[in-house]
């Protein structure tokens, strides 16, 4: 009986991750070329790491400043905290030893969107509810 409930509480478990793992979705400026995108590509863009596109485009970053789907994308592809990744950045912009990558925060799904539908070069996630034909999707792999 203890398997049982063993392996029914792990079945919902495994679900739950899927599910809350479904929940984002990583968007570029529609100009981007990519259809997918490395976790680990991905990762190093969002810790300034990686400053360009392979056609040679710089990289616009676009995050949201707080909420549950900024924890939660920071957690699933940065491995880090939210207060991790924000120090990171304020660090960067106060020693000066940016990346020469821009990034910025946003407080709302909509205006995040709106920044990478006008803006060439930039990446963002917004929820997958929130996407519309201004912006293109990339899978993340």
């Amino acid at each position: 009986m203890k398997l049982i409930k063993l392996f029914i509480f792990l079945f919902i478990f495994s679900f739950s991750l899927a599910v809350m793992a479904s929940e984002y979705t990583v968007i570029v400026h529609k100009a981007v070329p990519e259809t997918e995108i490395t976790s680990k590509d991905l990762q190093k863009i969002f810790l300034g790491e990686k400053t360009s596109w392979p056609n040679g485009d710089q990289v616009k970053i676009a995050a949201l400043s707080s909420g549950e789907l900024h924890s939660m994308f920071v957690r699933d592809i940065l491995k880090m905290t939210p207060v991790q990744f924000t120090s990171l950045w304020k660090r960067s912009v106060f020693t000066g030893s940016g990346t020469g990558t821009d990034i910025k925060f946003f407080k709302n799904e909509e205006k995040l969107k709106e920044y990478v539908a006008s803006t060439p070069g930039a990446v963002g996630y917004i929820s997958s509810k929130s996407l519309d034909e201004t912006v293109k999707a990339i899978q993340v792999r």
